[in-house]
């Protein structure tokens, strides 16, 4: 009986209970949503992604960029289905994972299986992401922030990608456990760690200056430092010797974001003058208000930097400005998902936030935040441009 009551009133139970009772009201309201509004061909010129039936309670999950990893995982980075190019711009790991998990599964599986396991795997990978960051924040910042960070994440606006069919948990799962092993100075499993979150987003190779400042600040060995660089490499060093040795295109990646995503002023330059000739252009549709929220947020993030590096760890509060910076000035497209990663961000809010006489405001950050989330997560489930 201790043993539960230990349990029920640790951590790890709060932030999980958190997390499935949040996710069961999303995916509750999604289901609701597509049996009460049918899914409609004109949401978006461009809806050929519904990769199963929307009366499985999973449909809603896989939308837009869930259809590449799922060609990915069963063609590989060739073959008939869309342009074999545009499939080299997505990182290897989670379609991999969507594959091999597919295996569990008897007899042939066709696109909507792999795409099934495709949310699958990104729920098993939140599951322990959630635990992980609440283990790395409480190292620091004990469990109250902790929980409150957490929180924060998982009602973040964008926070349905996590669950989605979406390779967004992983990364955060390989990023949050490469600190976390940093921390213990477990380096060659922290440098595994980086691999693989390299493996599965470009942007796993920032982890590599901040665990290595992490290691010097705890006096590790020159050679230790040397494996963190080279090992945590090797996850976009593969993936860039496979795409020259097979296609004869070591920049493929690089080739495909240009020439199917756009540009710089594509991605920035054409939101950045509607904000500041025509901002009222944000309200005409669903996309383009969609691309005010990512700024917004990352106007906060960017405002939150100074009290990152005042109050976080140094090797963290590096990962945190370089996934902010660096987002921002590449891309306001996608960019509120790519800003789950910034957790930096999220603990110096939940430190505010739990100042003596805030609880009123915490649940009012709650609330509106996961109001939102849900109205985004139900335009993603029904095809609008929600990226």
């Amino acid at each position: 009986m201790t043993l539960i009551k230990r349990w029920v009133g640790s951590l790890t139970f709060q932030v999980l209970l958190i997390a499935l009772a949040s996710r069961f009201m999303l995916m509750l309201t999604n289901w609701f949503s597509l049996k009460a509004i049918f899914v409609q061909d004109y949401a978006y010129p461009k809806l050929n992604d519904i990769l199963f039936s929307v009366t499985n309670p999973l449909s809603g999950w896989s939308r837009w960029d869930a259809a590449h990893y799922v060609r990915i995982a069963m063609e590989g980075y060739v073959g008939p289905s869309g342009e074999p190019e545009q499939k080299r711009g997505f990182f290897p790991l989670y379609p991999m994972l969507m594959r091999a998990f597919s295996w569990l599964q008897p007899g042939d599986v066709d696109r909507g299986d792999i795409a099934i396991w495709g949310v699958i795997v990104a729920n098993i990978c939140f599951v322990a992401l959630v635990v992980v960051l609440a283990k790395v924040i409480a190292l620091h910042f004990g469990d109250e922030v902790a929980l409150t960070a957490t929180t924060l994440l998982l009602v973040s606006p964008m926070s349905f990608f996590l669950n989605a069919g979406y390779s967004e948990s992983l990364f955060l799962l390989c990023v949050m456990t490469a600190f976390w092993l940093a921390y213990k100075q477990q380096w060659l499993p922290a440098s595994i760690a980086i691999a693989l979150a390299s493996a599965t987003r470009l942007f796993g190779l920032a982890l590599i200056p901040c665990i290595l400042l992490i290691a010097w600040r705890n006096k590790a060995r020159l050679m230790e430092l040397a494996m963190i660089a080279v090992v945590g490499t090797m996850g976009a060093f593969s993936f860039v010797l496979w795409m020259w040795i097979k296609y004869d295109d070591a920049l493929a990646y690089w080739h495909a974001q240009s020439t199917y995503w756009g540009n710089w002023d594509v991605r920035v330059g054409h939101y950045r003058d509607m904000l500041f000739r025509d901002p009222s252009g944000f309200l005409v549709n669903a996309g383009d208000f969609v691309i005010f929220i990512n700024i917004c947020l990352a106007i906060l993030c960017l405002a939150t930097l100074p009290w990152v590096w005042m109050k976080i760890e140094p090797g963290l509060a590096l990962f945190t400005t370089i996934i902010v910076v660096f987002h921002f000035l590449y891309t306001w497209q996608s960019l509120g998902r790519y800003l789950l990663a910034a957790i930096g961000v999220y603990i110096v809010w939940a430190i505010w936030l739990n100042r003596p006489g805030w609880n009123g405001v915490r649940t009012a950050v709650y609330v509106s935040s996961a109001i939102l989330l849900a109205t985004l997560n139900v335009l993603f489930a029904h095809g609008f441009w929600i990226v």
